[in-house]
């Protein structure tokens, strides 16, 4: 067996650590599937941030990707919360994941060339929001932050 050094990006974070693409964990999932009476939510990502020195959770991200490069209409926006609020339970599950975290919990539709992210609160029941790329990134990196109520 390898030992693996851990590779870190320019950040000092960790980084991907395999360069292939495999889905390793489908031959579990198939496998559980078959299994009576059992519920497991796969949770896409839990962002967390380094508050005062100690690792805090900020929001809880579920990922899903627009087959496409153009952004769907509104139908489209209404059948992903369709299927999380009804079809899979994944609503109750994910807001109570977040819930205990004390987090919100959102829903990343983004497009498959990565141009344009399309957030959804599912905590709040908000509306959709639209970011390009560079939004995105602040929006991210903005989880967590404490807004100044006297900010006005």
């Amino acid at each position: 067996m390898n030992t693996l050094e851990k590779k870190v990006n320019t950040f000092g974070s960790k980084s991907r650590q395999r360069n292939d693409r495999e889905d390793r964990l489908i031959d579990y999932r198939l496998w559980k599937y078959k299994l009576n009476k059992l519920y497991t939510t796969d949770i896409d990502q839990i962002e967390w941030r380094v508050i005062d020195k100690k690792m805090i959770p900020v929001a809880v991200l579920e990922m899903t990707r627009i087959d496409d490069d153009q952004i769907p209409g509104p139908n489209y926006f209404r059948a992903i919360i369709n299927r999380f609020e009804t079809r899979d339970t994944q609503k109750y599950t994910i807001t109570h994941v977040a819930n205990c975290l004390g987090v919100d919990a959102f829903i990343v539709a983004f497009l498959k060339n990565l141009s344009y992210y399309m957030i959804y609160n599912l905590s709040k029941g908000d509306r959709w929001e639209k970011y390009n790329e560079y939004q995105y990134i602040n929006w991210l990196q903005n989880l967590g932050q404490k807004t100044d109520p006297f900010d006005f």
